[in-house]
């Protein structure tokens, strides 16, 4: 290698190394805003103030910029907080939506509850009305039913005298009901 390519070498390195560095970047003391995406060791980087993020979205308008250039930085300074301002209001409209489906849900499920709590009641009241009818329904068939069947009732008298045993049995039949039932 000859001198010419060992000096060439040399300000290569220093050039890449300066130019690599954070000192030779004009801009150096702002901080990078890493994305939404960038994650280091499983957790999202804390992001920098909202105030540092606006200034850096502004563009910066020097004064030795033409009126025409001025004006069309302020018209992208406009637009640019236009679209923050538009982009904050969806975020509020989404929330209050969220918010208002969320108590509409939480009164459906109120309204089903209580319906339900309803219906249930019907139908404790609706099964005790019938186990009462078919319990009445049972005592008046025991009733209708004892009215009718027959009752036999039977009786022996035994006398014993001195040589004889006289046996005399009687039985009385009767019947309530013209048809008696099974």
């Amino acid at each position: 290698m000859n001198c010419f390519q060992i000096q060439t070498f040399l300000l290569t390195f220093v050039f890449f190394l300066f130019s690599f560095s954070k000192g030779f970047i004009l801009e150096s003391n702002n901080k990078d805003v890493p994305s939404k995406d960038f994650y280091k060791n499983g957790e999202i980087l804390e992001f920098e103030s909202d105030n540092e993020e606006r200034k850096k979205r502004r563009v910066i308008i020097r004064r030795n910029d033409s009126q025409q250039v001025r004006n069309l930085k302020k018209r992208i300074n406009t637009l640019l907080r236009q679209r923050e301002e538009n982009e904050r209001k969806r975020k509020q409209q989404r929330e209050r939506e969220l918010k208002n489906r969320k108590e509409r849900e939480r009164m459906l499920r109120e309204k089903r509850r209580e319906r339900r709590q309803k219906e249930l009641e019907n139908r404790r009241k609706n099964e005790k009305r019938r186990r009462e009818e078919r319990a009445r329904r049972r005592r008046e068939e025991m009733e209708k039913r004892k009215s009718t069947t027959r009752t036999t009732r039977s009786s022996t008298l035994t006398t014993t005298t001195f040589l004889t045993t006289t046996t005399i049995s009687t039985t009385v039949s009767t019947t309530s009901s013209p048809n008696p039932t099974p």
